[in-house]
């Protein structure tokens, strides 16, 4: 929340990292990006 540009810098890194992290133990939920966000949802409560 700082107005400093470094910090800004820092965490746009960190994020990118962090969707990296994601990306990988998602593949096996990547069917849901075709499907529609109610479909979606619906399978995520199913969980």
């Amino acid at each position: 929340m700082w107005p400093f540009k470094k910090k800004t810098k820092k965490t746009k890194e960190s994020k990118s990292k962090k969707k990296r992290r994601w990306s990988q133990p998602r593949e096996e939920h990547n069917f849901d990006e075709h499907l529609s966000d109610e479909e979606f949802f619906e399978i995520m409560e199913d969980d």
